[in-house]
């Protein structure tokens, strides 16, 4: 579902017709015009010349001016838009990770907790969930200051604890139910053992 920020944002990146940098230059360019079309008016004034061309000269220089204003609101309410629009992506973006940090620790305390059904030591807990996430035994036994023999033979043993075959087994076993959704037609009818 498209938010009303989002909607906005491309109804505008739709029709717009000029951008920032555009209006910019257009701006410098009126200003110049209407800088112009004043020290052409005092030249006229003070030449007398006809009323018609003075009338053009004031009728240019207001119409410009008007321009100016127009641009200058523009980009303010652009800048406005903007800056909400930063806001909304902040606070969509805390929102996410609030709720990311939420599943992410419901996942961590529910990897334990089977940990703790499997009664893995501290040690091959620790293991684990470095194999879960993809270490290596010899990456593992650097961290766990040990030799690389030790550290296979606790995932051995966690292994056979947990009923698993292997590294992929393992890792399947945490994520297999994360990755449907409960209208898939082949999705588990069983929740984690």
């Amino acid at each position: 579902m498209e938010t009303k920020a989002k909607s906005l944002l491309n109804l505008r990146k739709k029709t717009a017709a000029l951008t920032t940098q555009e209006n910019f230059l257009f701006l410098i360019v009126l200003v110049v015009v209407a800088g112009g079309i004043g020290l052409d008016l005092g030249t006229d004034l003070y030449n007398s010349q006809s009323w018609v061309h003075l009338i053009i000269d004031v009728v240019l220089g207001a119409l410009a001016i008007l321009g100016i204003i127009y641009i200058w609101i523009h980009l303010a309410q652009t800048r406005i838009f903007h800056r909400e629009e930063l806001l909304t992506a902040i606070g969509d973006a805390h929102n996410w990770k609030t709720q990311f940090n939420s599943v992410k620790d419901g996942i961590t305390d529910e990897i334990e907790l089977q940990f703790k059904k499997w009664k893995l030591s501290p040690a091959e807990s620790e293991i684990a969930l470095y194999l879960i996430k993809g270490l290596s035994l010899k990456e593992i036994s650097v961290l766990r200051g040990t030799t690389e023999k030790t550290i296979r033979h606790q995932t051995l043993s966690v292994y056979s604890k947990s009923g698993v075959a292997g590294r992929a087994e393992l890792a399947a076993f945490f994520i297999e139910d994360l990755f449907y959704r409960p209208s898939d037609e082949n999705a588990p009818t069983t929740p984690l053992n």
